[in-house]
Order: C-alpha cells, then sequence, then structure tokens
C-alpha cells in the first residue's frame, strides 16, 4: 500500500485486495478537511469598504490618551555631588524621578512626586527627596558617590 503525499490517504496497489476500512480511512479524512476548509472560509475577516491595513481606527478619546503621551519631557538630569543638594522648580503635575549612580546601586531610586507628596517606589540609601509648594529637593548624604538625577513630567 502507498499513501498520498498531502492528506496520507491509503492507495491500494493493483495487487492488494480491497478494503473497506481503507476507503471509509479516507473519506473520513476527506470530510475531515473539507470541514476544516470550510470553517476557515466561514470564519475570515472579510474587506470593509473604505478600510485598509493603516486605518485609524481610534476613537476620539483614544487618540487624546495617546497625544496626551506626547506631553511627557524630561525637566532636569543633573548630578549631584556627594554632601550637596539639587532644587528644581517643578510646577504643577505629576513627576517620576530616577535617581542613579555608577558606583553604588544602592543609592539609585525611583520616587513619584505629586504635589508636596514623595512616594518611594525604590529608595536612594544615599539621598532623601522632598517636594514642598512646586520645589523638588534632592539631598545627596554620600560623602563619595556623585549621584545623577532626572525629572520626567508625566503628566
Amino acid at each position: 500500500m502507498v499513501y498520498t503525499n498531502n492528506y496520507g490517504l491509503r492507495k491500494p496497489e493493483t495487487t492488494d485486495p480491497v478494503d473497506v476500512a481503507d476507503l471509509n480511512y479516507n473519506f473520513d479524512e476527506i470530510d475531515t478537511q473539507l470541514k476544516n476548509n470550510l470553517d476557515l472560509a466561514t470564519s475570515k475577516v472579510d474587506k470593509v469598504a473604505g478600510k485598509g491595513l493603516s486605518t485609524n481606527d481610534y476613537t476620539d478619546t483614544d487618540q487624546e490618551k495617546v497625544s496626551a503621551l506626547g506631553n511627557l519631557s524630561t525637566k532636569a538630569a543633573n548630578t549631584i555631588v556627594p554632601e550637596d543638594t539639587y532644587t528644581l522648580e517643578l510646577g504643577n503635575g505629576v513627576f517620576l524621578v530616577t535617581l542613579s549612580s555608577q558606583t553604588d546601586a544602592a543609592n539609585a531610586g525611583l520616587y513619584i512626586i505629586m504635589g508636596t507628596q514623595v512616594t518611594a517606589v525604590q529608595s536612594s540609601a544615599a539621598a532623601t527627596v522632598t517636594a514642598s509648594a512646586d520645589t523638588l529637593s534632592v539631598v545627596n548624604s554620600s560623602v563619595t558617590d556623585t549621584i545623577a538625577v532626572t525629572v520626567l513630567r508625566i503628566s
């Protein structure tokens, strides 16, 4: 017996006796493949007139949210030398403050500033971060480490 290349249907050779089980197997395989093809054809997505692959289907609300992301801006990227203080006028908004160190990972920090509220996502071992009256203050208490400060306005 030989088999078809695509679906492995049974093909008796001319010297093989015809077996009804082989015929039933082939019909079952064909029936299954035809049904799969029909299901696939009926579940396809039809083309919609006036639409293309690059159609903008955002709602106005969605578009406003995406456009607002363009308002993200870096307010400052400065360094604080050991035992020094960095201050920055923030204005209104919500800010993300990152502190990084090239020499000591424990001196890194991540803070969220909302008005005068400072939330430490990850506290820095060498810095104190405070906010009051729209002013950010970062004190580097390390005697050896310089800390980079980046402030990102997120709203």
